[in-house]
């Protein structure tokens, strides 16, 4: 388990990470201070992002068994991971700026 330090009452804690449904099939991905009760969001994730997630899995697996008796199959299933690694990122960013933006 993950150690944390938290910014409010300057306490050290076990990260327990949880979940929380939100609307549109969203999930909040997150842990608390247990402590002051900080929340503090890890990320959130939609149906596309966790598919997308579920995807890194299976090139993971594969390129694990790939890496040391086929060198190229793993070389292009590493560049398969990097390029997907990137676009969660992004869709990671567009939807925390939609939910956590004010509405307008």
């Amino acid at each position: 388990m993950r150690v944390a330090y938290c910014n409010d009452c300057k306490k050290q804690f076990q990260v327990e990470s949880k979940e929380k449904q939100l609307e549109d099939n969203i999930i909040k991905h997150y842990f608390k201070c247990p402590h002051c009760k900080k929340e503090y969001i890890v990320y959130y994730s939609d149906h596309l992002i966790r598919k997308k997630q579920d995807k890194m899995k299976e090139l993971n697996n594969k390129y694990l068994s790939e890496r040391d008796l086929q060198p190229q199959k793993a070389l292009k299933t590493y560049k398969q991971i990097k390029k997907l690694k990137k676009e969660i990122g992004k869709d990671m960013d567009k939807l925390e700026k939609r939910i956590e933006s004010p509405a307008k």
